[in-house]
């Protein structure tokens, strides 16, 4: 006989029951104080260990989907992590650059009064901005 199974199929549902729930591998297996390497290890051997896994990710998703396509308060996170834990509907990257430069003037009357009589004059004019 050999030594019994560090992973039980009971311990195995928990875990994957924690990573259904958005845990990470590792700290699904620390709370339930399974080793990493151990679980790691597992999956990889056991086909089994992975489906349970990936049932739980289904089943947070079918109601997060639900949830989404309702419109029900919180939709808006699920949606933000559905994009984040499953690739499938992760956003394409898109670079962006902006360019802030901060330039303060001082408004003297003079201007006030020259911005004023530009707005009086567009917005007084009668419509098909005939005089």
């Amino acid at each position: 006989m050999g030594r019994p199974p560090k992973l039980t199929a009971a311990l195995v549902e928990l875990v994957a029951a924690d990573i259904g729930k958005g845990m990470t591998h590792r700290l699904a297996c620390a709370r339930h104080g399974v080793n990493y390497n151990t679980w790691a290890s597992a999956i990889l051997k056991h086909p089994e260990f992975s489906l349970a896994v990936d049932e739980q990710n289904a089943e947070w998703l079918y109601n997060a989907l639900g949830v989404i396509s309702l419109g029900l308060p919180g939709d808006t996170g699920l949606r933000w992590l559905a994009e984040r834990r499953f690739k499938e509907f992760q956003k394409t990257e898109v670079h962006v650059e902006a360019h802030v430069t901060n330039q303060f003037q001082t408004v003297t009357p003079e201007v006030q009064e020259r911005l004023a009589a530009i707005a009086r004059e567009h917005f007084t004019k009668p419509a098909g901005g005939r005089n």
